[in-house]
């Protein structure tokens, strides 16, 4: 793959967080002693240096709270104005819970993206949009955005859509705010904020009534692949494993796209830097601790390295670098991976 294919490039802006949701990486290995959890920021002056100077095309910026929040990251509005910087119309979407910094920053955020799409002549617009994960009001949204506050929320979202910012609230349903999404719902819509439901296996796993079909055939997969690891020579695991693997819908070949986790390192995807963080498997990626590296070498060169020309073949099961997160995740032509539905308006 060369640069001028990429469609999205994801950053994870920080591995820094101000909730502990249940579930999430972040919160798993800080529980984890036996794991460490990796502290770092993406720096914005090396940030700049390693960037691709130019795309000749649309790209689309994704910041995303995968084990930390965009938010909590102290020059997370210089980038944004950066990565605006391309035009053509770019894309940036911010992640965020929306309970950190004070209103000011985030009207300072609106202001930015009001800007952005009104920016003098075509090729230097840019379009930016935050999605705020609030799931449930003042009374549940905390229950999983453990450690937010949701009249701080509120403030923000505010302060954001007054200055002309362009939002998105995105929610998850579970058993304890099911009730709450019309009223949400409306919400959202009386500040100008479109309302989104956001779909995961995560959110299925909270839940305490009858499991959701996805979430019964995730976990027959997780057990699939356990077993396979195991050495299970059970025909039935074996059949099973080998319609998984040709059921693989591969994210990072799909769109195409890359992942920049927050310690300046390139992945295909999300999903196999958690791998990557959270359980090791270090016989899967190449002997040199820097092929991946931004630091060392040029996204180029990483996308040229022989382990990404190779990517599809890590899904068999019969090849030395075989990735069992690419069968969890992406099996089913990645049915188990997060999905948005935007609800009709109330």
């Amino acid at each position: 793959m060369i640069i001028k294919d990429l469609q999205q490039i994801e950053f994870e802006l920080t591995s820094r967080c101000n909730a502990g949701c249940p579930l999430c990486p972040r919160t798993v290995l800080h529980d984890d002693p036996n794991k460490e959890l990796p502290i770092s920021d993406i720096n914005f002056d090396s940030m700049k240096e390693w960037m691709p100077k130019e795309f000749k095309h649309r790209v689309d910026f994704k910041l995303s709270g995968n084990i930390g929040d965009a938010g909590v990251h102290p020059k997370c509005d210089e980038i944004i104005k950066f990565l605006g910087s391309y035009g053509n119309r770019t894309s940036i979407k911010l992640h965020t819970n929306g309970g950190m910094r004070s209103a000011a920053f985030w009207q300072e955020m609106g202001q930015i993206s009001y800007h952005g799409y009104r920016a003098a002549g075509e090729e230097n617009k840019f379009q930016f949009t935050t999605r705020f994960a609030i799931d449930g009001l003042d009374d549940t949204n905390h229950l999983y955005r453990i450690g937010t506050r949701f009249d701080t929320i509120m403030r923000n979202v505010e302060a954001y859509v007054t200055a002309g910012g362009t939002a998105e609230w995105h929610f998850i349903e579970f058993d304890h705010n099911t009730h709450q999404i019309d009223e949400a719902q409306r919400l959202a819509e009386s500040m100008g904020v479109k309302f989104v439901q956001r779909l995961s296996v995560r959110n299925h796993q909270m839940k305490k009534a009858t499991p959701h079909p996805a979430l019964v055939e995730y976990k027959s997969v997780f057990k699939a692949v356990d077993a396979y690891k195991a050495g299970d020579p059970d025909q039935s695991v074996t059949d099973k494993i080998l319609q998984l693997s040709k059921s693989v819908r591969c994210q990072h070949l799909r769109s195409p796209e890359a992942y920049v986790a927050s310690n300046e390192t390139l992945w295909p995807c999300c999903m196999l830097w958690n791998e990557y963080v959270s359980n090791g498997n270090r016989e899967s990626w190449p002997e040199d601790p820097n092929w991946n590296n931004l630091k060392v070498n040029s996204m180029q060169d990483i996308l040229n390295n022989e382990w990404y020309t190779n990517i599809e073949t890590y899904w068999n099961t019969k090849h030395n670098n075989f990735i069992p997160e690419c069968l969890r995740k992406c099996a089913h032509k990645g049915t188990f991976t997060t999905q948005f539905e935007e609800r009709q308006k109330i």
